[in-house]
C-alpha cells in the first residue's frame, strides 16, 4: 500500500491529507519534485484522546485547553437553546386543559383524540429531543425534528394573528404604543 511504502521511507502525515517527504526519501522513491499524496483507501481511524492513528500530530496542551473550551461551550450553547423544551412539557403535563384548549382552538381545530396525541409526542419530543441535542445522540436529526415542530405549533396552534390590536397593546386602549 502507498501509504506504508511512504511510512517506510520516512515521510510524516502531517493529517490525513498532507504528507511531508524529506527530499532524500522523495528520490528513493522516484519522486523528481516535492508533491503532496493522500492514499484514497487509506481511510484516517478516529480514536479518543489520541487523534488520528494514521499518524496524526498531537495536539499541545494549549490547543487541548482551547479545544475543551470550545466543547464546553458549544455545550452551553445548545443548553441555552434547548432549556425551554423541558418547561414547555411540564406545563403541557401540569395544565393539560389549558393545552387541550389551545389546540382545540388553532387554526385548524383538532378533534380531543387527535389533540391529545399530539400533545403527547409533543410532550415527549420536548422531553426527549433536549437530551439528544445536550448528549450528541442523533443531534442533527433531532434539531431538524424541533425545526419542524416549532414551526409547525407556531402556525396551527398559536394563532397569534387573531389577537386584537387592543390585547397585543395590553389594556391601554388608547394613546401610542
Amino acid at each position: 500500500m502507498l501509504t506504508e511504502r511512504l511510512r517506510k521511507a520516512g515521510a510524516q502525515f502531517i493529517t490525513p491529507e498532507v504528507v511531508a517527504i524529506p527530499q532524500d526519501a522523495q528520490a528513493q522513491l522516484g519522486f523528481k519534485r516535492a508533491i503532496m499524496v493522500r492514499d484514497p483507501t487509506d481511510r484516517p481511524r478516529v480514536t479518543t484522546g489520541r487523534g488520528i492513528a494514521s499518524g496524526g500530530p498531537k495536539l499541545s496542551a494549549a490547543e487541548q485547553t482551547m479545544s475543551q473550551q470550545e466543547e464546553f461551550l458549544a455545550f452551553i450553547a445548545r443548553l441555552c437553546l434547548v432549556l425551554i423544551f423541558p418547561f414547555s412539557a411540564l406545563n403541557k403535563v401540569f395544565d393539560y386543559q389549558a393545552a387541550m384548549d389551545q389546540a382545540a382552538h388553532g387554526w385548524i381545530p383538532l378533534p380531543a383524540p387527535m389533540a391529545a396525541l399530539l400533545l403527547v409526542l409533543g410532550g415527549i419530543l420536548e422531553i426527549v429531543g433536549p437530551i439528544c441535542i445536550l448528549l450528541g445522540v442523533y443531534r442533527r436529526q433531532a434539531a431538524l425534528l424541533f425545526i419542524f415542530y416549532v414551526i409547525a405549533t407556531a402556525v396551527l396552534f398559536k394563532n397569534f394573528w387573531s389577537f386584537p390590536l387592543t390585547a397585543m397593546r395590553g389594556t391601554r386602549t388608547s394613546g401610542s404604543f
